[in-house]
């Protein structure tokens, strides 16, 4: 969906999914792109969620590897848990090497 900011630019919401081998939805990642009017893109990794059970499997990594395809330089919301910044802050650490 997009849809126009305050200063006029344009504002697309994605969301990239992780399935099951049953098609079951078991995260998702949200990326939140915001276009000027001069046409730069600023992506934001806005909201990233894995099923409770499912999580430090690797699927939190995998849907942020997908976003990365897309948006190589992309930027994490400032409003994570503590759970979410000990998981970007390796996740950092990982793409810095």
């Amino acid at each position: 969906k997009t849809f126009s900011g305050k200063s006029g630019e344009k504002i697309t919401g994605l969301r990239y999914l992780a399935k099951d081998t049953d098609g079951a939805i078991i995260g998702a990642a949200n990326v939140t792109v915001k276009k000027s009017i001069l046409g730069e893109l600023d992506p934001v990794l806005s909201n990233i969620y894995v099923h409770p059970t499912l999580r430090r499997k690797g699927i939190a990594t995998f849907l942020v590897s997908k976003v990365r395809e897309d948006f190589p330089y992309i930027k994490t919301s400032s409003n994570v848990t503590n759970e979410g910044l000990a998981f970007f802050d390796a996740i950092d650490k990982f793409y810095a090497k």
